[in-house]
């Protein structure tokens, strides 16, 4: 199947991941509880993503908020052109686990990242967000922005073993790439059980932050 075939016609549908449109209803309506709207933001990886990049003072946090967001974009395209195909590989997952984006290229002969990254691409996003959404899943790639990739990459696994939501993603455990991890440099000092208190706390924030301008 030629990748370019899904981008060539209206491509509208897939504006934005459906975390966004979630949030935006949510926001709109006023019996909308601060839980519920909690709910929206945690089970995303944008906030991973984001709290990850936060430790490293040369970089944009908020970029990787976005980035986060909009990683799994390709996963809404392959649902919407190609739903049954897309049934099928999710099942097949299911009684034959491996690592998704595995099983799409193995079906499709590319994978939601790359789409994502052609979407992003066709939309004349920055080429930080198209290359580190392209490369989510093998960061080493990345020709330019490997640290962003990296961090996208480490954000998606935490936001799976955490169970932050899920992409249809199987309980395969993913095999850390440990160069992508010492691309990171986190702190030595911080553990996984810290990361995710400043998550939840960050989440908090952001909730906050948002209700106060609704």
């Amino acid at each position: 199947m030629d990748i370019q075939d899904l981008l060539d016609d209206d491509i509208s549908i897939a504006s934005l991941p459906r975390v966004y449109h979630q949030f935006q209803e949510a926001m709109c309506d006023k019996n909308t509880s601060f839980t519920e709207i909690g709910e929206i933001i945690i089970h995303d990886s944008g906030l991973i993503a984001r709290e990850l990049a936060s430790y490293t003072e040369t970089l944009e946090p908020e970029k990787y908020f976005i980035a986060g967001m909009l990683h799994d974009i390709g996963q809404i395209v392959l649902c919407k052109k190609l739903p049954e195909l897309t049934l099928k590989i999710l099942l097949d997952n299911q009684t034959q686990p491996k690592q998704l984006h595995i099983a799409e290229f193995e079906e499709l002969g590319f994978d939601h990242a790359e789409l994502g990254g052609r979407l992003l691409e066709k939309w004349n996003l920055s080429e930080f967000h198209v290359e580190i959404t392209t490369f989510h899943h093998d960061p080493n790639r990345a020709p330019n922005y490997s640290l962003g990739a990296s961090i996208l990459y480490f954000a998606d696994i935490l936001a799976n073993t955490m169970k932050l939501g899920s992409s249809g993603e199987s309980t395969v455990p993913p095999v850390i790439d440990e160069e992508a991890w010492e691309r990171i440099q986190l702190p030595e000092q911080i553990r996984l059980t810290d990361l995710k208190e400043k998550i939840y706390k960050a989440y908090d924030e952001t909730v906050g932050l948002f209700l106060q301008v609704a």
